[in-house]
Formats: C-alpha cells, structure tokens, sequence
C-alpha cells in the first residue's frame, strides 16, 4: 500500500518535472548552448574569458534548475512532515506492548492517514506548476535566487543531527539492539513455549529498545519543533518589518533579515546538541522512560 502512494507521487512528479522541461528549461538549455557555441567561436579571446562567457551563458539555466530543485524539495518536505505526522499521531495511540491485532489496526490507521497525504499533495501539484510556469516565463531575472547560506545551514544542521543520531547508535542502541537478540533468541529456544508464549516474550525482549528509539525520536522531535519556532519567530520579525507596498529594496533587506536571525536560530540549536546528547545518554544509562509515559507527556504539551 505505502509502495503505491510512493509510486503514485514519484510518477506525479516525474510528469511535473517533464512538462517543465517540454514548456521552458529545454528552450533554456538549447539558449544556454547556442550562446556557448558563440563563445567558443571568439578565436580572440583567452581560455578564461572564453569560460567566463559560457558561465555566463549557463547561469539563467543553472538558475532555473536550482529554482525548481528547490520548490520540489520543499513540496516533498511537506509531504514527508504530513506522513511523520500520521506516523507520531498512531505511536500516540498504540499500547505499549501491542498484540497483533492492534498492530494490525493502526497499521491501517497509519495507512490511511498517509494515503491523505498524498491525495492532498498530489492536489496540489496543478497550482505548483503552474506557479513555476508562470515564474519561468517571466524570464531568468525574475527568477528567485535560491539563497545557498540557507541551504548550507540546512546541511549543517542535518549533518549535526546525523552525527549524534550516529554516535548515539555506537553507544548505547547498537548494544541494546544485541542484547535484544539474544533475548529473543532464548525465547525461541524453549521448546515447553507456546507459539504465543514465546511470541510474548520475544515483544517483552524488544521492548527496552523500542522505549529507547521512541525517546530518541520524541528528543529529536521535540529539538525540531524548538528550531521551527525560532525560525517562525524570524520570518514574521522580518514580515512585521515589512511596509504595507514594499519596493525591491525593503523586500531585500527583510530577507536579510530573516537570512541573519534564521542563521542565528540554526547556530545556536547546534550548539545545543552535545548538552542534548548528554541528558540522553544519562536517560538511556538510568534506564529509558515507558513510551505509554512519552505518549503521557505528548499529550500534556499538546
């Protein structure tokens, strides 16, 4: 089922991204190479003029694609929260030690949440292309410039989270996870168990770590939710700052702005990250909280 609606938006986008192609960026690339070809043809000039020129020719292209790159990422960013969002909505809702048929049940409930999210971003693909269409033809100079100290920052702050996710796997889950194992693997070697007897304890052996990559994840969850506020706060500063008919220049310098106080907002939130990584690593050392304890303290911030 999840296999369909990933193949269903995959293929939604793929057509997107080939009527682009057809209706601007192909006009575009043949535009970038003739001007090339011309540079090229400048028997006069030197190697690094003669460069200097096809980069110019390339960059209303290179423009272009990072522009749709980017747009395209961010509609796959929302819909990947969407489906998180299910995800965390059915743990909230799940026992702690679930039997296989409320499994069953809110993999279903899992299921159908997530087939909404796709129905309603698939709907919303038309009006994506269109703005972008509608971007294209303005020409390369109305294209927006994706800024890329944002996305450097991005980058910075997943790969800071990647490392401790990482080291926090060497530390203490990859232990768990063997120790979860050999458990169950003394389940399955009492032969007096009943098939469900010995199912039981093999759920009661996983437990510890699924408690445990349930904190983890409910630790990151809520980091991120701490960082997209500060980010929030940034874009309606900026917005605040804004005149009520905005010229080129106030729309410049809010931008700025915004680019400044998001910067500071990624930066300090590293900075966060070891002291984040110690307090969990003393929770998992203590012994990790119940997830029917983490569904408890969802529901009291919510």
């Amino acid at each position: 089922m999840i296999q369909q609606q990933r193949q269903r938006v995959e293929s939604a986008v793929t057509e997107l991204i080939d009527d682009m192609d057809k209706t601007h960026l192909r006009k575009m690339q043949t535009d970038m190479h003739l001007c090339a070809a011309k540079c090229c043809q400048d028997g006069t000039s030197s190697v690094d003029s003669v460069q200097r020129c096809v980069d110019r020719c390339s960059a209303p292209m290179t423009r272009a694609q990072n522009y749709v790159q980017h747009e395209l990422g961010e509609f796959q960013g929302r819909l990947q929260r969407c489906v998180m969002q299910c995800n965390d909505d059915v743990k909230v809702k799940m026992p702690a030690n679930p039997n296989e048929d409320q499994i069953a049940k809110y993999t279903d409930q899992f299921e159908r949440c997530a087939i909404q999210c796709v129905d309603k971003h698939v709907g919303l693909i038309p009006n994506l292309m269109k703005t972008m269409k509608s971007v294209l033809a303005k020409g390369p100079e109305s294209i927006p410039q994706i800024n890329k100290k944002m996305d450097q920052q991005k980058r910075r702050l997943e790969g800071a989270i990647s490392d401790m996710i990482e080291d926090m796997y060497r530390s203490h889950l990859r232990r768990m996870q063997s120790i979860m194992h050999r458990c169950a693997a003394s389940c399955c070697d009492d032969e007096r168990g009943t098939l469900d007897s010995v199912q039981r304890c093999i759920e009661k052996c996983a437990s510890p770590l699924m408690d445990a990559q349930d904190y983890l994840q409910n630790e990151l969850g809520q980091f991120q939710s701490h960082l997209q506020g500060c980010v929030k706060e940034c874009n309606s500063d900026a917005r605040s700052k804004l005149p009520n008919n905005p010229n080129e220049h106030d729309l410049s310098r809010s931008r700025h702005l915004f680019e400044v106080c998001t910067g500071n907002c990624v930066d300090k939130h590293i900075n966060l990250l070891p002291g984040l990584m110690k307090n969990i690593q003393k929770t998992l050392d203590r012994g990790v909280p119940k997830r029917s304890h983490l569904r408890d303290q969802k529901n009291i911030d919510a």
